[in-house]
């Protein structure tokens, strides 16, 4: 899916994202004499401090070795932890040393934080697999380590428009106004791209149920990468591998699975709750966990089991499902407790229901071996804890009906709270019945469009919060539109 514009200088530039994508490098996260740090956006970082543009992909095409001296910093992660809190697409390069060592902050998900704090972006070379020197130039990407894809990085396949930081002598020569890229940095921002894309497509404001968050973005980006697969010496077999992660970076494919009619669905409050409180414990705390330094402290824990039931239409078809650690607000019930959160997920799927469990605990921190008094919950109060999953959905297509003719039916505000406005292609032939069905098929409301009408307003009151969907015939064919009452 690329897109051309033209350039202040003339020069036409071909990328993959009609979007601004926040770019990362060095002079983004400076350092202050205590490491990587956001300092180009705030003088330093303070966690709860530092601010935010409403950012949905940020790329970061930079990093150091774990191998070096002076590599890894708290800090850096606070801000990578910081960002995917925040629901935001962190893409980063992987490196480009040939090897397994840790690269950050590209190898922070999966090791330090969650897997999908981080898009690690691996590079792909001119026959569109792991890019080495026999199919790139003189780079080798880096591998493994929870690297998710391989995106374009060869200067045999990417110029950019900016000035090249490196006289790359592997170069073909650019016409004026271009310049050699390459390596996993080349790589990451492809990713960052389709990922914007992705974002753009599916969202409130176009339409959508809801916005879409890291793990959302990150598992369909994965499921429709371009699997690689080599001889039995490459070790290159059908599914994952370390050099290609899941595979080819693919947008189309990508695309496809948010566009209509596929949707991804965030569950909402659960149907019950129940909590077990454990005596009291001795645990060890780290990451700057409750803001404490690391070691032992005397902490109550609290297990919060929540259980979902959804129900969709016979037209909605669950195809993928997935945990949502982004917006979950309690930790994995283990007695070392670190700065990150989850939980567990079992999940009883058919094609139209789906039956989830997930436990989240909270912590009550008394005190620290020595006595010194802590008094607090960490990560937060189970009481009140959340847990979240997705649900991706595809809605078959009723007989007769087009793509371009279903989408040219809306439906708005949504989520809604007191009024929705249902809009047609063009005016009605009849008068016309639609049908307000809530998310076990129940017909709870009815509003009539009168003839010659292409929109109506319909009114919500009374209704509690929930999943809701707008029936109608239209043209001889039955059409649905889901919604959301908030």
């Amino acid at each position: 899916m690329p897109v051309v514009r033209p350039l202040e200088n003339g020069a036409l530039a071909c990328g993959v994202t009609r979007c601004r994508i926040w770019q990362n490098g060095l002079g983004k996260f400076q350092s202050n004499g205590a490491g990587a740090v956001p300092g180009n956006y705030y003088p330093g970082y303070v966690p709860g401090q530092f601010p935010w543009y409403g950012v949905h992909v940020l790329n970061n095409s930079y990093g150091c070795y774990l191998n070096t001296i002076f590599c890894y910093n708290p800090l850096m992660r606070d801000a990578v932890q910081f960002a995917y809190r925040n629901k935001t697409v962190f893409a980063a390069a992987r490196g480009n040393s040939g090897t397994t060592v840790g690269f950050l902050p590209a190898t922070l998900g999966g090791n330090n934080l969650s897997d999908h704090a981080v898009l690690s972006v691996g590079a792909s070379g001119t026959d569109g697999a792991y890019m080495s020197t026999v199919n790139g130039d003189v780079l080798n990407s880096s591998f493994s380590q929870s690297m998710d894809l391989i995106a374009p990085g060869t200067v045999r396949l990417v110029t950019s428009t900016a000035d090249a930081p490196f006289n790359f002598t592997q170069c073909i020569p650019a016409p004026a106004s271009y310049d050699c890229f390459r390596g996993t940095s080349a790589a990451a921002p492809h990713a960052a791209g389709v990922a914007a894309l992705i974002h753009s497509e599916h969202t409130i404001s176009n339409g959508s149920l809801n916005n879409l968050a890291p793990e959302d973005v990150e598992r369909i980006m994965e499921k429709n990468a371009d699997d690689i697969v080599g001889d039995p010496f490459t070790g290159w077999t059908i599914g994952y591998d370390a050099q290609n992660g899941h595979g080819r970076l693919q947008a189309a494919g990508a695309m496809e699975q948010v566009a209509y009619p596929y949707f991804v669905y965030h569950n909402q409050p659960p149907a019950s709750s129940s909590f077990v409180q454990f005596p009291d414990q001795l645990v060890y705390l780290s990451g700057n966990a409750a803001g404490q330094p690391d070691g032992y402290y005397y902490a109550t824990r609290v297990d919060a089991t929540h259980t979902y039931a959804n129900a969709f239409p016979a037209t909605d078809f669950i195809i993928d499902h997935w945990p949502r650690e982004s917006s979950t607000t309690g930790s994995f019930p283990e007695n070392s407790i670190s700065n990150s959160y989850g939980s567990t997920y079992e999940a009883v799927i058919t094609d139209h229901t789906a039956q989830i469990t997930m436990t989240t605990t909270g912590w009550y921190i008394i005190a620290s071996n020595s006595g010194q008094a802590v008094s607090t919950w960490w990560p937060s109060n189970p009481y009140q804890a959340k847990t979240a999953y997705s649900l991706h959905l595809y809605k078959q297509l009723t007989v007769g009906e087009s793509e371009a003719e279903r989408a040219a039916m809306r439906l708005w505000p949504n989520p809604a709270t007191d009024q929705v406005t249902l809009s047609l292609p063009r005016p009605t032939d009849s008068a016309m019945e639609i049908r307000m069905l809530d998310a076990l098929g129940r017909k709870v409301r009815v509003q009539r469009m009168q003839q010659g009408a292409d929109r109506v307003a319909i009114g919500l009151a009374g209704l509690p919060q929930g999943h809701y969907t707008a029936q109608l015939d239209w043209e001889n064919q039955l059409q649905s539109l889901p919604f959301i009452i908030y």
